[in-house]
């Protein structure tokens, strides 16, 4: 009966406070302050509408960044992730938020075969009131010096991750201001993962400049295991089951 009461307890008081969130005609959700956006931040969570491993404190810092770029909480939940400690956008949600801001006067996605015959993809992107093409290029050539390629996504959407990238140079060099110095997702990702290496490959360098000697006796035991098999013996012959005829007397 308590634990009953304390829930009930606790469900008024989340109805109560949703009950102040404002809502628009066409259902757009407005949050005045930070404990409002907690609020719904909660209520999303007890709805199983977060992201895997994202917490209701994680999404309000996605509600609040997104609330920057002019996103309503629902988009800054599914767009902005947190890489590194710093929020970052979805490829999809920074087309959209380029996009939005009604700026995009042409853009152009080829995919092209680069230098020295190695594929990749080219995005240029026009912005009103300006004459030129912001230009991103990103091949596999790219993705190879950078330890992307077999990795993660690359492996199964390596086109679309090179979309990505090459569309995130363009639109953060020509919509810098809209923005506002968010990085796409897959590049902080990707930062994450060069970082990590360089932590582990010192350890990885220093055994192999020299090893243990529990590592070259397992080194040694599996070499022999594998180049010369250990034949099959027969088992020990017991003396005892030897018989001797006796004769009987007469």
């Amino acid at each position: 009966m308590e634990n009953t009461n304390t829930k009930q307890t606790a469900g008024l008081t989340m109805l109560e406070q949703t009950s102040a969130i404002a809502l628009t005609d066409n259902g757009q959700v407005i949050l005045r302050n930070i404990g409002e956006a907690l609020c719904f931040a909660n209520l999303m969570a007890r709805g199983q509408m977060l992201p895997t491993k994202v917490t209701p404190e994680m999404a309000t810092i996605s509600i609040i960044a997104g609330a920057r770029l002019g996103l309503d909480p629902f988009q800054s939940v599914q767009s902005i992730a947190v890489i590194n400690g710093r929020p970052a956008l979805w490829g999809d949600g920074m087309v959209a938020v380029v996009k939005a801001s009604g700026l995009v006067e042409d853009e152009q996605i080829e995919y092209v075969p680069s230098y020295k015959d190695c594929r990749g993809v080219r995005v240029r992107v026009k912005r009103k009131g300006v004459k030129t093409y912001y230009e991103g290029l990103f091949s596999l050539e790219d993705a190879k010096h950078a330890g992307l390629l077999g990795r993660g996504v690359w492996a199964t959407y390596t086109r679309r991750m090179l979309l990505n990238r090459a569309r995130a140079f363009a639109y953060r060099d020509g919509f810098a201001d809209v923005l506002k110095g968010f990085r796409v997702v897959e590049e902080e990702q990707d930062i994450e993962i060069m970082e990590l290496e360089k932590e582990v490959s010192p350890a990885t360098e220093t055994k192999k400049k020299g090893k243990s000697p529990v590592d070259t006796i397992f080194a040694t035991a599996t070499d022999s295991v594998e180049e010369t098999p250990t034949p099959l013996q027969d088992p020990p012959r017991i003396e005892a089951e030897i018989v001797e005829e006796i004769p009987l007397p007469m």
